[in-house]
């Protein structure tokens, strides 16, 4: 059964966005770029620490047991390789909470990820229409877990060949599994610029 929604969950942004930001800005003879970025129930998104960098959209997943107004989130076409699959979120209580199902689009050529969520706590984010019928060969499982100043949800950093893997690229994934509240998408924004401005004066030291 999915969780009571958490008022403190908004918090997990801010945390991972300054854990994950010390790892931004990396020397210009560095061959890999560093990304994060977060993605919530509800289509907000930060890349960053930019708020609503990746484009969302309601659509309908043509991936096995695919949902038509699936939360769907754009990446835009990436330089290289991008490897696709599902992302499963297991609550403590047991069970499926979330699926992040990994898409490329061989017409357009964008990447994105399709944001499913249950319903079994009630409907109140767009992402609550249930979970695929089928799920992608290409499977990766993690648990829900409590970050230290509150919130619940995951951090993925995928590897070579798991769903959400860009060669050249070094991403760090945080799904939230509820909306954060008005203005921690701001928040993470000023706490990700303020990580990177104090790591760049520590290089140029």
């Amino acid at each position: 059964m999915k969780a009571p929604v958490r008022s403190t969950r908004f918090c997990l942004t801010a945390i991972v966005a300054l854990g994950v930001m010390c790892a931004i800005a990396p020397p210009v003879s560095a061959q890999v770029l560093s990304i994060f970025t977060t993605l919530d129930e509800n289509c907000n998104s930060s890349v960053n620490g930019t708020p609503g960098a990746d484009p969302c959209s309601l659509t309908t997943d043509p991936g096995p047991g695919g949902l038509s107004n699936v939360v769907t989130y754009n990446f835009g076409t990436p330089p290289s390789t991008f490897v696709t699959g599902d992302v499963v979120l297991n609550e403590a209580t047991g069970g499926s909470s979330d699926l992040l199902r990994f898409w490329a689009s061989a017409t357009s050529g964008n990447v994105g990820v399709y944001f499913y969520s249950d319903t079994d706590g009630g409907v109140d984010a767009l992402a609550d229409i249930g979970l695929p019928t089928l799920e992608n060969t290409n499977v990766v499982t993690l648990n829900e877990v409590s970050l230290p100043l509150g919130g619940f949800g995951a951090v993925y950093k995928p590897h070579s060949s798991q769903p959400g893997f860009a060669a050249g690229f070094d991403i760090t994934y945080t799904f939230i599994s509820d909306a954060p509240e008005p203005g921690s998408l701001a928040l993470v924004g000023a706490g990700a610029a303020a990580l990177l401005l104090l790591r760049r004066r520590r290089m140029a030291g």
